[in-house]
């Protein structure tokens, strides 16, 4: 940059004496010594005073997303450092947990209703109850947690002589959405 200035000032000092606008004495043949000063000691050096100095960092807004699930991630889709979208799929979990038992019965009920009064603290609604299992089939329990009209989290257990699951989906949940795992879970309808 000063070498700039200091060219153009002296473009400037050719023209001005060739078209003999200025006479070419001791002073302007020393005057470009005199700007080189001023430009360096006016301009340059207090430029560097507060420039920043060392290594520069590059800082943008980043969220670190965690996964909070029991199940194994299996897949993360996303590329990092991506922008996203409302609605990107983020990362895949196993499908959920199943404990199987080799025989019938091999969990106490008490087990089941650990988990029931765990759902029944306050924010957490009971919004289906399925009781099957005397016919051979599952119990299901659905819980849902609300603020205000909005659903922020969903619990289902599901047991049956042989299995044990216990689905828990925190966060914001669209309904609708909700109602397509109903076949991939194998849920009951929730009507939603």
């Amino acid at each position: 940059m000063g070498a700039a200035i200091i060219n153009t000032y002296l473009l400037l000092l050719f023209l001005l004496v060739h078209f003999k606008i200025v006479r070419f004495n001791l002073f302007w043949k020393l005057s470009p010594f005199i700007v080189m000063v001023l430009v360096l000691f006016g301009l340059l050096i207090p430029m560097n005073w507060g420039a920043p100095q060392g290594s520069a960092i590059v800082v943008r807004n980043a969220v670190s997303i965690v996964p909070s699930v029991a199940g194994e991630v299996t897949d993360v889709p996303v590329i990092a450092n991506a922008p996203l979208k409302a609605g990107d799929v983020l990362f895949k979990i196993d499908p959920a947990p199943v404990f199987e038992f080799d025989a019938d019965n091999m969990y106490s009920e008490s087990d089941i209703d650990d988990v029931r009064h765990q759902l029944s603290s306050p924010g957490w609604n009971a919004l289906a109850q399925i009781r099957q299992r005397r016919s051979g089939k599952e119990d299901v329990d659905v819980f849902v947690s609300m603020d205000r009209d909005k659903v922020n989290g969903v619990a289902i257990i599901a047991s049956g002589p042989r299995r044990f699951t216990i689905v828990n989906i925190v966060g914001s949940i669209d309904p609708a959405k909700l109602a397509k795992l109903e076949d991939r879970f194998g849920l009951p309808s929730l009507a939603m």
